[in-house]
């Protein structure tokens, strides 16, 4: 099962400035999306953008974000 601190590496590897953690975290993120895990990794991320407000989004445009 996926964790919290699992998506935040993704997230801060695919974020990075660096091209080699960028690549690593495509590979984690693969890695995440085959199979019957990414039934599991899909929910937790559902579920937590779900509660998320547009001012909690971070590098969010409010009208982009917004609109339908």
């Amino acid at each position: 099962m996926v964790t919290s601190s699992d998506v935040q590496e993704i997230v801060s590897k695919l974020s990075s400035d660096k091209a080699k953690a960028r690549e690593d975290g495509i590979k984690l993120l693969s890695m995440w999306l085959e199979g019957e895990r990414s039934i599991g990794f899909c929910k937790v991320i559902g579920q937590n953008t779900a509660k998320l407000k547009p001012n909690e989004i971070p590098q969010c445009k409010i009208d982009v974000c917004l609109d339908p």
